[in-house]
């Protein structure tokens, strides 16, 4: 647990990363005097750093940090799904190559359903694949011999369609119906072993209705922004508030409950060994990608370790600096013990 109490919570920043620039504008524009930063690495209390970069910062026993050591394993897809309750994730295996009895599994587990493939360890849409069937994506991994090794096979489970307008706040246009939608969600994780989960989270669009005739499959099935924003010319479409859908919070405590099973599950994970979650502080922001099925249950997608923090428009600059601010009250309550947030503890 953390000891400290202090007025003034000061952040060092030892590289360049996004989220010092975020914690900038947000502390700036709210000027919000609980918050600084320091160029004097001792007097800080957070040290800030880019969890792209693997090399771990030093901290003193009276100070925290932002990222998780060696968090690339926690986002690695293939650990990801090992931590996720069953129910709570569309169906998946991991494809291996040097299995001998793969194609065997791969039929046995997926009979006529669309899949996804995707790499084990990339992100922004890289390297996704979409199939019609398995035998289409077996066929294809014989021919292909620069195929990874692993890589992740998963049931393109058909998604909840917004059909009505209703459903929406501040909203008169139709251009979110029928489009397939997912949720980035912003989670917050204590060393104390709470969690919080930002209302200033938002969903993401595909560009195109949901057809799967559609020629332009990943339009329609994908939903990462760094796709659809070369598709559409009003990158606003792309982006609802987690507020402005009235839905989301029927599904925010089942959410939340799996949020803290995946959480309890990632401190006895067998990986944990790279880890090493018991002996590290800090309270870091995570991106989980979230999607509710067709049959109403919540489906967890992956974790981000490093969510893109950058602006697309202003009206995701907006939600970033709203959730910073979540952020930064996450940050004081878990250091000084207070009760701003209605936190939750795993």
């Amino acid at each position: 647990m953390f000891k400290q109490n202090f007025k003034t919570v000061k952040f060092f920043n030892i590289d360049n990363n996004l989220l010092t620039k975020l914690i900038n504008i947000t502390i700036n524009k709210s000027q919000d005097k609980r918050f600084s930063i320091t160029n004097i690495r001792n007097d800080a209390q957070m040290i800030l750093k880019n969890p792209l970069l693997q090399i771990s910062p030093y901290v003193n026993d009276k100070q925290l940090s932002n990222i998780i050591h060696n968090a690339t394993t926690l986002s690695n897809k293939a650990n990801f799904i090992s931590v996720v309750p069953k129910e709570a994730i569309p169906k998946t295996i991991i494809f291996d190559k040097s299995i001998k009895n793969m194609e065997k599994e791969l039929y046995n587990n997926f009979s006529n359903e669309r899949i996804i493939i995707k790499p084990v360890s990339e992100s922004l849409g890289r390297g996704i694949k979409l199939y019609d069937n398995i035998g289409d994506f077996i066929n294809y991994s014989k021919k292909n011999i620069n195929l990874p090794n692993k890589m992740i096979v998963q049931e393109c489970i058909d998604p909840y369609l917004i059909t009505n307008l209703n459903e929406i706040e501040n909203i008169n246009t139709d251009f979110f119906l029928n489009k397939k939608f997912d949720m980035r969600l912003y989670v917050f994780l204590s060393s104390n072993k709470n969690f919080y989960i930002s209302d200033h989270s938002f969903c993401r669009f595909s560009a195109l209705k949901y057809d799967l005739n559609n020629k332009n499959l990943k339009a329609t099935v994908l939903t990462n922004t760094s796709i659809n924003k070369n598709i559409t010319n009003n990158t606003n479409n792309l982006i609802l508030p987690i507020k402005d859908w009235n839905k989301y919070y029927e599904f925010k405590p089942i959410i939340e409950n799996y949020c803290g099973k995946i959480f309890e599950n990632l401190y006895k994970a067998n990986f944990n060994n790279y880890i090493n979650l018991n002996d590290q502080k800090f309270i870091t922001l995570l991106g989980f990608d979230v999607m509710i099925s067709a049959d109403n249950e919540v489906k967890f997608i992956e974790v981000n370790r490093r969510p893109n923090l950058s602006f697309l428009n202003n009206t995701q600059k907006k939600l970033k600096v709203d959730m910073c601010k979540d952020y930064l009250d996450f940050i004081y309550q878990e250091i000084n013990k207070t009760t701003k947030l209605k936190t939750i503890k795993f």
